[in-house]
């Protein structure tokens, strides 16, 4: 099971499926352009794969112009 924290309120989602980040986020209804996705302290693409028994962070940004 693939753990995802949502930040920065901490909230924790977990989705059964492994694979593309973009895809897990779409299925959670989480739009990924959006977000900064994390494996540990490090930012990686939405198009890198998650494997199960991982965790990733999300970072919800916002944009004002």
């Amino acid at each position: 099971m693939v753990k995802i924290k949502v930040l920065p309120d901490g909230k924790i989602l977990e989705s059964e499926k492994e694979g593309k980040i973009i895809e897990i986020l779409r299925d959670l209804g989480i739009k990924p352009d959006t977000v900064i996705v994390f494996k540990g302290k490090n930012p990686v693409p939405v198009n890198d794969k998650v494997n199960k028994d991982e965790q990733i962070s999300v970072l919800k940004v916002v944009s004002l112009g």
